[in-house]
């Protein structure tokens, strides 16, 4: 048999596993003008922490766009060429920690521990920007802003696929949510998982720690940090799964299989 999962990672794309330099952002204005033959500008606009289909809500509704210009399968297409080009200009980078993370889980824990995607981009551009910057192989699944309006439905979305993948239970305090903004953090709460948010994009350590959460970092510099902060997560959880089988056992029940969100 298989060694058990022990952790699911759920990572974000922008801001916390890469920087794109500014190319994502510059793609999508350009595509956005393309496609409606207007000047717009990002002002007023919130990104951080938001799909790409609510991005583009907000420019609808800023400028009073037509749905007949912005349907999502053209706009896509459009923004992803746009994408591909501003991303061979850019001077992006993969944030400090991430590609030894992931390749230190490939090597040493293959088994026990399995990273899959969280992130407000379309599908298309999320894996155009790993490619660019090599990373594309690491995550087998992933929830993107084609699952869902806000953070909390890719949230519910990501975990229905993390139990699809594993093919096994999941209860949702063995998954870990990666991210750099307060959404990433409340889309962990939302949904009864870990939340670990480093502060390597729009957001600072002390705006991070506002929300409540105590694991908040500057970054994933420390790599063997990391891989000791996801076993006290397992640790944590073993404890709990005996503390639920006594009280389930003094009543004489079964332990249930744990289930997605609705």
């Amino acid at each position: 048999m298989a060694d058990p999962v022990v952790t699911i990672c759920l990572w974000d794309v922008d801001g916390t596993l890469i920087s794109t330099g500014g190319a994502g952002r510059s793609a999508m204005l350009g595509a956005l003008e393309e496609l409606t033959g207007r000047d717009l500008s990002w002002d007023g606009i919130e990104v951080s922490g938001q799909t790409d289909r609510c991005i583009l809500h907000q420019f609808a509704k800023k400028y009073r766009l037509s749905w007949d210009v912005l349907q999502e399968k053209t706009f896509i297409a459009v923004y992803c060429n746009r994408l591909r080009r501003e991303l061979g200009q850019s001077r992006g980078q993969i944030q400090k920690g991430v590609k030894e993370i992931l390749e230190l889980s490939r090597q040493r824990h293959e088994r026990s521990i399995v990273h899959g995607l969280l992130t407000g981009n379309f599908q298309e551009a999320a894996l155009i920007k790993l490619d660019h910057f090599g990373l594309d192989s690491y995550f087998p699944f992933g929830a993107f802003a084609q699952d869902g309006f806000d953070r909390l439905d890719l949230a519910r979305a990501a975990l229905r696929k993390a139990i699809q993948f594993v093919a096994q239970p999941v209860d949702p305090v063995q998954v870990l949510i990666i991210g750099d903004t307060p959404h990433d953090i409340r889309c962990a709460y939302g949904i009864g998982a870990q939340a670990l948010a480093v502060a390597t994009g729009n957001f600072s350590r002390k705006e991070l720690l506002a929300t409540g959460h105590s694991a908040v970092w500057e970054n994933l510099g420390d790599v063997e940090a990391f891989f000791s902060f996801l076993k006290s997560l397992s640790a944590r959880r073993h404890h709990k799964g005996k503390r639920d089988l006594v009280r389930k056992e003094s009543k004489n029940v079964s332990l249930p299989l744990a289930a997605p969100p609705a």
